[in-house]
This record gives C-alpha cells, structure tokens and sequence, in this order.
C-alpha cells in the first residue's frame, strides 16, 4: 500500500467541509488579530458623544449606518474599529493562556501516565479533582482578583492557565498510559533506554497529534470562559465610569479594547440597542465555533491515520513552543494601553522643550527670581502654555495662585578673619564658606568676638550638636542659642552647597533668626585648625571618647556677613486636568516643577537651566503632546510650576476642594538636562511609585537609579526648623539627574545641557505620566 504524499492528504482532507471551514476561519482571525489596528476605520479610543450623521446631530449610542456599520457605543466609539483592535488582545490571551494549560497539563499527565500509581500520579489526581470541584467561572474571577485585575493580561492568562489544566493533564494521562503498553516501547527498554529517553523519542511524537487538536479546543474553552468572565464585568482594568451629561447617566466603559469588556458592558442594552452587545457575541460564537470546528477536525485526522505527526522531532516541536511563546510575549507587550503610550511618548518633541529652557533662561528674566519682573514674564509664558494645552483653570478663574513669601537676598558674602592682639589680619578665609539652607537668618553687618571649637555628639544639648563647629561669642558653661553670635557647622566637602544664595524661609518675618548660621567645607576647617595649632583627626578620636570637647582658641575673630528677607507676592501658575473616572475623582495626580530662581548677587544671575527650567519644559511638552493626542486621563491630573515655597503653600491652602479621603500622588521634576550619567534618579516617599516608574524607563529605554535623600515639601523632616508636619493624604516621587556640577550656579545655561538627556527624560516621564493617571 502506498503512502499518500503531502499533496493527496491535503486534497483528501478538502473534502470535510467543517475541518476546512474551521481551518479557513481560524486562519481569518488570526490575520484579523495581526492586522486588525492597521484595518481598522476609526480611532477606537477617540470619545465623540455628540456627532454629525449624515447632516444630523445625533447622540452616541449611535445605530449602525453607512459611517459605522456596526454603530457606536455609548460613547461613540466604532464598535467594528473596537472588535478588530480586540481582536489581538482577545486571541493573544486565549493563545498564551492554552499554551501554558496544555504544556502544564502534558508534563504533569505524561509523568502520571508513565507510572501509574506512582506519587506524581496521585499529587495529579487529588490536584485535578480539587481544582475540578470548583466551578470554572468562579475559579477563574478568584485567580483574577487574587493576582490584581489591574495587572492587566498577566491576571487572566494566570486565571485561564490554571483552570482548566485538570482535564488536559487527565487526557495525556490516558494516552501515555495506553502508549506505554505498545510492544515499541517494551523494545526501547529492553534495549536500555532511560524512561526520559523514551518519553521524548517514542511517547512524545505520538502525542503531539492529539496535543495539536487538544490546542484549537482548548483555544475555543478559554474563548468562551474570556466570555463568562466578561458578563460578570470581569475584564481587562476592570473598567471606569464616565461621567453623565443632563441627558445620560454615569457610562461604565473600557479602557482596552476587549471583546469581554464590550460584551460585560453593554450586555444589558441587548433588547433596546442589540448591536451593542451583539457584536462581540458574534465574535466570540464565530471564534468558539471556528476552533471547535478546527479541532475537532484535527482529532478526526488523527483517528483515521490521515495525519502523521510522528515524524516531527522533538526539537522541533520545543522549537515551535518556544517560537509561539515569544511570539504571544511580543504581541502582548505591543497590546493594551501601556504600548499605545509607548508609540505617544516616543513622538516627545524635543525642539519645543528645548524652546521653552531658552525662553525661561533669557538675560532679561534675570534668572526669575520670586518678586521680581522676570519672574512674572516666566509665569505669564508658561499660564499661556497652559491655556493652549486645554488646561482647566482653577475656580478663581485664573492660572495663578498667589501668595506671602518671605523672599531673601544675600546683601554680603560670609567672611572670616583671624585678629592678633592688635586688631592686624592674621588669615582671611572666604572659600569654603557657605550659607546654611536649612537655617535662615537676618542680618547684615560684621561683629568681632572670641573663637572656640566645639565638638558636641549629645543631641540634646542645643542646635549645635552632631560633630564640629566653631562657635563665635559664647563661654561653654552657658552655650545657649540666644547667647551665640555666630555658628559654623563644619560639613563634608561632598556636602557643602554650590553656591551662596539665601536659604529658603517658609513664615512670618517675626519668626525669622537674626543669629547667624554658617556652613564650612572639612577641608577649610582643617586648613583653619592647622593654623591654630590643632588637628582635626586628634580632636574627632577625642570626640569618641568623650561627649563634648570645647577649645577656647584666645584668637579674636571678625564676621562680615549679611541675609535680608522681604515679603513678596510667590506665584504658583496652575492648571489640571478632570478626571474621567468618578469612582477615582478624589484619587488626585500632581505634576510639579519649580520655575523661580534665587535672587541676582551684583551682576551675577542664575539662570537655572537645569536646576529648574528643563523640568518645566518636559511638563509643559507632556502636556501639548495629551492635547495632540486627545488623551483624557482616567484621574484628575494637576500641573503645577512652583514659586519659592510653592509646594509647601499648595499644601496649606488647597486650590482644589479637599476632603479626609482625598489623595495626591506627587511627581516632582527637577534638574532633567544634565548630569554625571545617563540615568534617571528617583525616590519615592509612600506608594508604589518607584516600581511603576523603573518599568516606564525600561519601556522606553531609558535607565533609571536610586536617589539617597529628597526634601519632600509635603512630607516633613526636611532638615530645616520651619519644615511643614508630614501630610498622610500626599505620596509622591522626584525625578532628577544628579551630578550635574554646573546647576544651580551661574553657569547653568541651556549651552551646556544635552538634548539627549532632555528627550529621554522626556519620553519616559511622558509614559509614566499616562499610566499612573489612568490606573
């Protein structure tokens, strides 16, 4: 008898007509799930409630017609448009999550099946029987809310692996079992074959039809649960509600197109608007039907010795099993919302950004420092930014909230001299010496007075504990604040500030210290401790055995120095953006970077390029590209450019009504354009936002890295004496790039910030931005 070529089987296969059927429609759906985005008429993600047919206004639900032939939803989308983007996501989870069900239950069956009675056998059994008892629906809905139905597709290939994988097992168990009987495999043995040699060589090539056939029905069963789990409203995100109008109430809606979602949502409009939830119905019976039909066909085949399999090694097959699961991985990381943001963010523009840092460093804004004219050209700049971006203004009308802030300005650099006994300059030391940004003060003069170290480590003493300071005009037995004229904490040289420029005071005038308090790198002190005939080194190992060590050096010293604050009008300029889910409106998004600079010293201006500038420019950037893309957040979204102690008074004096439930999740950038390596640096106070953001930085490409310390405005415990309490409601992260040695200084221009560096922060800000305001 001859055997039949590849040709003749096929030709002989034509004539059973549901195997071809099958075979034909479901190579049309797996066509539709590749191309279906690229087909697709309409922009299943864009919302028109309201729209012109045909010459008529007429309101979503829209019924089928020439523009849409399978009609809109109720929020006018194009279902035809939403079933073919649903496609790919449908398929590519039913695909995953059978493959994973029929490896599962292959390893676990043929185990079992090759020794009956054996420990596995019986783990498999109970285990089958366990999971069988338990209805596939309800099992499923548990494994979904177990793993997070936010998760997104993970949650439900998770849930459709493990149901179902029972069966499977039991099917391969048989066979192996049936299999192991055959005088082949009583030969592999006796010629010396090890069991795992047989199981691949002679057991494996003879399941592979059955496993072939058992891929299409199990296909059409994870098919249908997709289904039951979407009339539960068990679907991808979960779902959001829309806001009404006067005319329609609150809209349950879907964030990916799904044909379990469209089916959960619109199922109960089946007698008044039956193209809504029939649709998707089709779809599923069609796919359902497609692949039972496909499978069953397969299995026939393979009964009647049509279909030869065998022959296929083992490495192939692994090699189709490894090729299909990167495949379903590819397509799945190319699904659902997060990769639309990917293609969105991509498109950041780096040439507006990069027009914004230039307009905001211009000579004639003098740096924008809080009260002055510069500084309300910049807000003037960015409030129009706001309002061609489509932002909502707050309630008062305008993009600017305003109020007192205790400006300083530096009036005279710190200087120390050493005296002899005659009033002579011994040593002069400006380098090295540094205002304190955690302790503002007011004064302007100079004093002479007595110099003593003091090396202090009980922390409940005064202020000046936890190292070294040189301390001017006090006796040890009464070291008391009042007492000191002046203090000078000694610090690493890795610690000490950039520039000199008068610290930050958040209250009223009458609060504000007139005692100075001054910052010194190590190695000026220890050039300065040299000269009085002491060691730095020997006084710390004294440090360590005693509490307190104090030296009265007998040198006279002088102190010029000089702070003056003044209250000015701060500006913060913001806008946002309403959420569209009201069962997350008091879940609130904040999207905040600093604008203002310090105040000019003489001639020399600090431009903040970097410092603050770069940050605006990506925010404002995101927010053309949202208006670009009609992106409308699931969350309300606000955008904040913060004057000096912006944050801390956005806090106190909430723009937004503000209950005991209401949250804010703060993303704060800073210093975006240059750096010491190409990483984004992060840290988060409260939350889960770090995690989210390091896998928007993967997405787009961009690497990210912990940051040590960040002064949270809204958190507390910054350092400083006038710090606001840690406010509960507020969790946040700052982005910035550190080791940039020229921000914050005179020479932080745009000229030496890279646009490189300015797009990647750009784009993975951008993406991180459009997940966590929709999740």
């Amino acid at each position: 008898m001859s055997t039949r070529s590849f040709w003749a089987r096929i030709l002989h296969a034509a004539k059973d007509f549901s195997f071809i059927f099958g075979a034909l429609m479901v190579a049309a759906l797996l066509t539709i799930a590749i191309l279906g985005p690229e087909i697709a008429p309409h922009n299943p993600y864009q919302i028109q409630r309201i729209q012109w047919i045909d010459g008529e206004l007429d309101r979503a639900p829209i019924a089928p017609n020439s523009m849409y032939p399978l009609g809109t939803d109720p929020l006018g989308r194009d279902i035809l448009s939403l079933l073919l983007y649903g496609a790919r996501t449908t398929l590519v989870i039913a695909l995953l999550a059978t493959t994973v069900r029929i490896l599962f239950g292959l390893v676990l069956g043929a185990l079992a099946g090759w020794r009956p009675g054996g420990v596995i056998d019986r783990l498999v059994t109970v285990m089958a029987g366990f999971f069988a008892a338990i209805p596939g629906l309800i099992l499923a809905i548990l494994i979904v809310y177990a793993v997070g139905i936010r998760e997104g597709q993970i949650a439900f290939v998770i849930a459709l692996s493990i149901v179902g994988w029972g069966e499977v097992a039991q099917i391969f168990r048989s066979h192996v079992f049936d299999i192991r009987k055959e005088s082949f495999i009583e030969a592999a043995q006796a010629v010396g074959l090890s069991s795992i040699e047989i199981l691949s060589r002679h057991v494996l090539p003879n399941l592979l039809s059955t496993m072939l056939a058992l891929i299409s029905l199990e296909m059409a069963n994870a098919l249908l649960l997709l289904g039951e789990l979407g009339f539960v409203n068990v679907f991808l995100g979960s779902g959001a509600f829309l806001p009404g109008d006067p005319f329609m109430a609150n809209v349950l809606t879907f964030e990916i197109p799904d044909w379990g979602a469209m089916l959960g949502t619109n199922w109960r409009s089946f007698r008044a608007l039956p193209w809504l939830p029939g649709a998707p119905a089709v779809a599923f019976f069609v796919s359902i039907l497609s692949f039972n039909l496909f499978g069953y066909g397969l299995q026939r085949f393979s009964e009647r010795g049509r279909f030869y399999p065998s022959g296929l090694s083992v490495l192939r097959f692994v090699s189709i099993v490894v090729a299909i699961l990167f495949g379903v991985q590819y397509v799945l990381s190319i699904t659902g919302p997060e990769s639309a943001y990917k293609d969105l963010a991509r498109d950041f523009n780096i040439q507006r950004a990069w027009n914004d840092i230039s307009f905001l460093t211009k000579g004639e804004l003098g740096g924008r420092a809080t009260g002055t004219e510069g500084r309300d050209l910049a807000a003037s700049y960015i409030s129009r930014q706001f309002s061609e971006a489509g932002l909502t203004p707050f309630p008062t009308g305008t993009y600017f909230q305003t109020y007192p802030v205790q400006h300083g300005h530096v009036t005279a650099m710190p200087v120390i001299e050493l005296l002899d006994p005659n009033g002579e300059v011994l040593f002069t030391l400006r380098d090295g010496l540094y205002f304190d940004p955690n302790n503002p003060f007011e004064f302007t003069g100079e004093f002479e007075d007595g110099l003593a170290i003091l090396g202090n480590n009980n922390y409940y003493t005064s202020r000046f504990s936890g190292g070294f300071f040189f301390i001017v005009g006090a006796e040890q037995e009464r070291l008391r604040p009042e007492d000191v004229v002046l203090g000078i904490r000694i610090i690493p040289d890795d610690r000490v500030p950039k520039v000199n420029i008068a610290p930050q005071f958040l209250g009223p005038l009458a609060f504000l210290g007139t005692e100075p308090t001054l910052l010194m790198s190590e190695s000026a002190a220890r050039n300065l401790i040299t000269d009085l005939g002491y060691d730095l080194d020997a006084l710390s190992l004294t440090l360590e055995e005693q509490e307190q060590v104090w030296i009265e050096t007998n040198i006279p010293v002088r102190v010029r120095v000089g702070l003056e604050y003044e209250q000015v009008a701060g500006v913060n300029v913001l806008g946002y953006i309403p959420g569209e889910d009201v069962r997350v409106q008091t879940q609130r998004v904040l999207v905040a970077a600093p604008y203002a600079g310090p105040s000019p010293i003489g001639n020399i201006i600090y431009p903040g390029a970097d410092e603050n500038a770069s940050g605006v420019a990506i925010m404002l950037e995101v927010l053309r590209r949202w208006r670009e893309i009609d992106f409308k957040p699931d969350h309300t979204v606000v955008f904040a450019a913060f004057d000096e102690n912006g944050g801390e008074n956005f806090v106190l004096e909430p723009i937004l009504p503000t209950g005991a439930t209401d949250t804010w999740s703060a993303v704060i950038l800073y210093g975006l354009g240059a750096g010491d390596n190409g990483n984004l640096s992060r840290i988060q106070t409260g939350g889960a936002l770090e995690t989210v953001f390091d896998e928007s930085g993967r997405t787009m490409g961009v690497p990210t890295e912990p940051l040590n310390y960040w002064p949270f405005f809204f958190s507390g415990g910054g350092g400083r004496s006038w710090d606001l309490p840690a406010d509960p409601s507020y969790s946040g992260i700052a982005v910035t790039r550190p080791g940039d040695e020229y921000s914050n200084t005179p020479l932080d221009s745009v000229d030496h910030l890279d646009p490189k560096y300015i797009e990647e922060a750009g784009r993975a800000l951008s993406h991180f931005l459009m997940v966590i305001s929709s999740e």
